[in-house]
């Protein structure tokens, strides 16, 4: 049985997969990687739980994977990277760093 407890999924889409991050409220992060096929995007959705909030970065891979996300009744929120500019401003930058920063920059997830 999934879990009913709310959590925050940021992901952080690339050409061939993406990164995802889960957080709960007891700060436990899960950390998994989808490759951007039909296949992964279906892993991904059986990933996800119902009460999951995700977020993501708009880009090219982005509006297919919210879009699926959507159809499964999952709150999605796709963000402006123009509205994120701390991780830009930050001097070392990763993939990681970038879905945890997203996560802490929207009041949406606290």
């Amino acid at each position: 049985m999934k879990s009913q407890e709310i959590k925050y999924v940021g992901i952080d889409c690339r050409k061939k997969n993406f990164e995802v991050i889960r957080i709960g409220d007891n700060s436990l992060h899960q950390r998994q990687q989808f490759s951007t096929t039909g296949n992964g995007i279906s892993n991904l959705l059986n990933w996800l739980n119902p009460n999951d909030v995700v977020g993501l970065e708009a880009g090219s891979q982005s509006f297919r994977i919210a879009k699926s996300i959507l159809n499964k009744g999952i709150q999605v929120i796709v963000l402006n990277p123009g509205d994120l500019a701390t991780i830009y401003q930050s001097l070392k930058k990763t993939d990681k760093e970038d879905r945890l920063r997203s996560r802490d920059s929207y009041n949406v997830f606290q």
